[in-house]
């Protein structure tokens, strides 16, 4: 930045000029994309996903989760009516005392979503001022990801607000709270335990050992809490409630395998490596069932190998949670563009940072916010494989831990990093 300009108010506390100027033009981009992939899919009605602003009733795993659950009470509840962890019916149970309507439960459930990621940002961001907490409302709460879990009606939605709380907790080096949130957030979907590697990259190993003991502690209770007291539990159909709850969650995971891992059901709308490769050359290539678990560990491998490198260039949190976020979205054998919201705790941290960053040691977090963004200058087709998305997507997220190492190793040389 030139000698003798003036950075606004708004944005002395985070970042220099270059990069304020850069996000400024990053949200607009995306903001651009977002109607004209609304266009494509809602006007013209030319392909999935044919996302809207309001939720959509007819799909989403929210929808048919809720209404099976209900309808499932009168068949013995939470062994009939599962298809994911057990956590998840906690708060899908007490809508149900509000309604039994699976539309308005949804309406219901986003709602909460969208105010409590507004809420967690803009608090996160207040003391940059008003500006900065727009700009990180827009890149987060109105990303593509957001929109996509928003239509579905996906139950990630929440997955990424508990992220988000997670990542505020983790900024104010909180780590018992982001120990139990990420608990929370793992009781529901799983991965995000992945996250539970950051504070043994960022803090002492005491402090490391406390908060995962308190995220797998908080995991397991949720998990034994649902098996307990939902409908169709130990307490209403003793021990073999948790029998067929097992069983439910083992059916439901090999119906899903068979969709959306072993055909072409979820390549046009997903972006993890393998997904990439299947869009370029065909399922027959890599086959899931063969190369998913493998990759997953290499894949995992490699971001710890990453992780370790930038610990030891004492690059900053923002570039953790931005490696995580991707390696979460990589290592799955399928994964939906909603899960893309693990990477928004790196923008929300790099907003709350309180280091200038000039525009090329702000690099990780353009790519970041480029995986977020809808694609819709590409071919958007019925054709899969005809998806170009699906591996700019995937080469993005594959870009962000080689371009943090990068900065970090020669951030000395950015002028502000």
């Amino acid at each position: 930045m030139a000698e003798g300009v003036r950075l606004p108010s708004y944005f002395k506390k985070t970042l220099s000029a270059e990069s304020t100027n850069m996000l400024m033009i990053w949200t607009f981009f995306m903001g651009l994309a977002l109607i004209v992939i609304y266009i494509q899919g809602v006007i013209e009605a030319r392909a999935y996903p044919m996302n809207s602003f309001l939720p959509h009733r007819a799909f989403g795993d929210f929808y048919g989760t809720f209404n099976q659950y209900v309808q499932a009470h009168g068949l013995g509840g939470i062994g009939y009516g599962l298809a994911y962890f057990p956590a998840i019916y906690l708060p899908i149970q007490f809508l149900t005392f509000l309604t039994t309507n699976p539309v308005f439960a949804m309406w219901m459930s986003q709602s909460v979503w969208f105010l409590g990621s507004t809420t967690t940002i803009y608090y996160t961001l207040k003391s940059k001022g008003f500006l900065v907490s727009a700009v990180g409302v827009v890149l987060i709460t109105f990303s593509y990801p957001s929109l996509f879990s928003y239509n579905t009606g996906n139950i990630e939605a929440w997955v990424g607000f508990l992220l988000l709380l997670a990542a505020f907790f983790a900024f104010r080096s909180s780590w018992l709270g982001f120990g139990l949130i990420i608990g929370v957030a793992g009781g529901y979907k799983g991965m995000p335990l992945l996250f539970l590697i950051i504070p043994w990259i960022v803090c002492e190993w005491r402090v490391a050992i406390k908060t995962t003991l308190v995220s797998i502690s908080t995991t397991i209770t949720l998990t034994i809490a649902a098996l307990t007291v939902l409908p169709g539990g130990i307490i209403g159909s003793g021990i073999n409630g948790v029998r067929q709850a097992i069983s439910a969650i083992l059916r439901s995971q090999q119906m899903y395998s068979a969709l959306m891992v072993d055909t072409s059901a979820g390549t046009h709308y997903g972006h993890s490596f393998l997904n990439a490769v299947h869009a370029i050359w065909g399922l027959q290539v890599m086959p899931s069932s063969i190369w998913g678990p493998t990759l997953f560990i290499l894949i995992g491998g490699f971001s710890l190998v990453v992780l370790l490198k930038l610990k030891s260039l004492e690059s900053p949190l923002w570039m953790i949670f931005a490696v995580v976020g991707s390696a979460g979205c990589l290592m799955p054998a399928t994964s939906t563009d909603y899960k893309l919201l693990y990477l928004a705790p790196s923008i929300l941290i790099f907003l709350a940072s309180a280091n200038r960053t000039s525009k090329w040691g702000a690099m990780p977090i353009y790519l970041v916010i480029f995986a977020m963004s809808p694609k819709p200058w590409l071919y958007v087709g019925t054709d899969p494989y005809g998806n170009a998305s699906v591996y700019l997507t995937a080469a993005s997220l594959i870009l962000i831990p080689l371009v943090c190492l990068t900065v970090g190793r020669w951030g000395k040389h950015f002028r502000y990093f």
